[in-house]
C-alpha cells in the first residue's frame, strides 16, 4: 500500500489529506478543507448530522480505493492518557484500563470506545505502563457512520496528538532535538502536551484554553505556564527535557513574535515553532500543506504508510464498525469481482459471436467466389467448344474437298503435284490460296513485288508434269505504284481418268 487518507475533524473545521509514501517522503496527492457550521459537533458529540455530511464532502476529492481512510475523533470529550500498569495479565490488565477510563467524569454515563497498547517501561526500576485512549462510542460510529454515506469507509480512528507525535517521528529530529522531547499541539481551543522519552511517549495532558486571547502571540503567551508546570515536574523526577516542539495546527504561518514569546517564556534550550506553511522544512513533504489539509490529517495518513505491527498506536473504532467496514470492503470486491467477469463474459460471448459471423462471411465469400468461378470456367468451355467445332468444320470442309479432287484426278501425284507448286513460287512471292475445284482446275493465288516474279511463277508452273496449262488470271498492284502485285494463277491438271 503506497497511498493512504487521513480526515481531521475539529470543532470549527474539517480537513483531509490524501498521502503517498515514496523513496524520499511523502507526497502530498490532494489535500481539502471546510469549515464546519456551529452547532454541528458539541462536547465531542456530533449533533447535528445533516450538516457533518455536507461537510464531509470535501472528502470525495482526496478519496482513493486503493489506499486505507484514518479518521480523528474530535479533541473535547476525548482521554489520551500513560498509565502505569500494576497487573501483568491481559484479561487483568483489560480490566484495569476500563476502571481507570470509568474513574473520568467526561464519560459518566456514556458507553464508551476504548483501545490500550501495553508499552515497555522507559526505566527498568519504574512498573509497566499503557497508552490509553477513550471517546464517547455515539459519537464515534455517528462519526463513521457519516463518512460511510459520503462512500469513505474508516479503517481507524484514533486521537490528533498521536497523530502529531506520527508527524514528528517521521521528521526524524531525533538526532537534533535529542531523545527527550516536549511537544505541544494548539488545535481546536485546546493544548495537548505530550513528552516522548527516547522516543516513546512518556506523558499526555490536554486543557481547554481560554477563548480571551485574541492573537497567536497571546496564545502562546497563555501556554506557556502550562509548559512550564510539566517541565518542573520531570526537573523534579530528575529528567531534563532539553528541547521542545509546538505544533501550531491552528494557523498556516505564526508570527515571529509568537515563536519568539514561547522561547522566551519556557524553560527549554531549543524550541521549535511548526505550522502548516514550515512543516515541509522538517519533513520530507512535497508539496506543503500551506492554503489547505492539517498537520493532523497528514499524521492521520502516514499511520498505515510508517507504523509497523509494534508500533505504539490505538484504535477506536468500534469492533462493529470495523466488521461492518471488512464486510462493505468485501462486498465491494465481490461487486468488482462479478462485474468483471460479467464484463469477460459479455467480452467472450461477443468475440465468438463475432468469430463465428466472420467465419461464415468467409465461407459465404469463398462460396460466391467458387460460383462465380465456375460460371466463368463453364462460359469458357463453351467458347472453346463453338470454336472447336468451327474449326473442325472447316477442317472437314477442307479435308472433303481434299478428297473430291483425289478422286477426281486418281492418275495425279498430288504429293509430286503440291510439291511443284512450292517449288515453283519465287523467293519474293507467297502463296496466299489454292484451290481445286471437281473439274479439274486449280486455282494459286498470292502476292508478290514484280510482274516479274508473277511470269516466273506461271512458268514454273508450265513445266510440271502434273499441270497441263498454267495462264494468269489477275495481276494487279495493291497500293499505287510501289505496292505489292495480287496476282491469281488457273492451272489445268494433266488429262486422267476422271471417275
Amino acid at each position: 500500500m503506497t497511498t493512504s487518507l487521513g480526515i481531521d475533524i475539529v470543532g470549527d473545521e474539517v480537513n483531509a489529506v490524501l498521502l503517498k509514501k515514496t523513496r524520499d517522503g511523502f507526497r502530498v496527492l490532494a489535500t481539502s478543507r471546510a469549515s464546519v457550521p456551529v452547532g454541528t459537533i458539541e462536547g465531542g458529540r456530533i449533533v447535528d448530522v445533516t450538516g457533518l455530511l455536507k461537510v464531509l464532502k470535501v472528502a470525495r476529492e482526496c478519496r482513493t480505493r486503493s489506499g486505507r481512510t484514518v479518521l480523528s475523533v474530535p479533541l473535547s470529550g476525548t482521554l489520551v492518557r500513560v498509565v502505569p500498569l500494576e497487573e501483568d495479565d491481559p484479561q487483568a490488565v483489560t480490566g484495569y484500563v476500563r476502571d481507570e477510563i470509568a474513574q473520568y467524569a467526561a464519560f459518566s454515563g456514556r458507553k464508551t470506545a476504548s483501545d490500550y497498547h501495553v508499552m515497555a517501561p522507559v526505566r527498568k526500576s519504574t512498573p509497566g505502563r499503557a497508552l490509553v485512549a477513550a471517546a464517547d462510542q455515539a459519537g464515534v460510529e455517528a462519526l463513521v457512520r457519516a463518512c460511510g454515506n459520503v462512500g469513505v469507509g474508516a479503517d481507524a480512528v484514533e486521537p490528533a496528538i498521536l497523530a502529531c507525535v506520527r508527524v514528528f517521528r517521521a521528521a526524524k529530529s531525533r538526532e537534533r532535538l535529542g531523545p527527550n522531547v516536549m511537544l505541544a499541539l494548539l488545535k481546536g481551543g485546546l493544548l495537548t502536551l505530550a513528552v516522548l522519552q527516547k522516543g516513546a511517549v512518556d506523558f499526555i495532558r490536554s486543557r481547554t484554553l481560554a477563548p480571551s486571547a485574541p492573537s497567536p502571540v497571546d496564545r502562546y503567551d497563555q501556554v506557556a505556564d502550562d509548559i512550564n508546570a510539566v517541565l518542573q515536574f520531570y526537573t523534579v523526577e530528575g529528567t531534563t527535557i532539553p528541547s521542545m516542539v509546538v505544533i501550531d495546527d491552528e494557523h498556516d504561518l505564526a508570527p515571529v513574535e509568537a515563536g519568539e514569546t514561547i522561547r522566551s517564556k519556557v524553560a527549554c534550550e531549543a524550541v521549535e515553532v511548526w505550522t502548516r506553511s514550515t512543516l515541509s522544512d522538517h519533513v520530507a513533504i512535497e508539496p506543503g500543506l500551506s492554503g489547505k489539509g492539517s498537520i493532523t490529517a497528514l499524521g492521520l495518513a502516514m499511520r498505515f504508510l510508517v507504523d509497523g505491527p509494534k508500533a505504539a498506536t490505538v484504535n477506536l473504532l468500534p469492533k462493529e464498525a470495523d466488521r461492518a467496514t471488512v464486510v462493505q470492503r468485501n462486498l465491494v470486491l465481490t461487486a468488482i469481482g462479478l462485474a468483471a467477469l460479467l464484463l469477460a463474459v459479455i467480452l467472450g460471448t461477443g468475440a465468438v459471436r463475432w468469430t463465428v459471423m466472420r467465419m461464415q462471411g468467409r465461407i459465404a465469400a469463398m462460396q460466391q467466389a467458387e460460383l462465380k468461378r465456375g460460371d466463368q470456367s463453364l462460359a469458357d468451355a463453351v467458347a472453346e467448344l463453338a470454336a472447336t467445332e468451327t474449326q473442325i468444320a472447316a477442317t472437314t470442309a477442307e479435308m472433303e474437298c481434299l478428297t473430291r479432287a483425289v478422286q477426281s484426278h486418281p492418275a495425279v501425284d498430288w504429293v509430286q503435284l503440291l510439291g511443284d507448286v512450292g517449288a515453283a513460287v519465287p523467293k519474293q512471292a507467297q502463296l496466299t490460296e489454292l484451290t481445286v475445284d471437281g473439274t479439274s482446275i486449280l486455282q494459286v493465288e498470292g502476292v508478290c513485288e514484280s510482274n516479274e516474279d508473277v511470269a516466273t511463277l506461271v512458268s514454273m508452273l508450265n513445266r510440271s508434269d502434273s499441270i497441263a496449262r498454267a495462264e494468269l488470271l489477275e495481276a494487279r498492284r495493291i497500293q499505287g505504284r510501289d505496292g505489292a502485285i495480287r496476282y491469281a494463277i488457273t492451272c489445268t491438271l494433266a488429262p486422267g481418268e476422271i471417275r
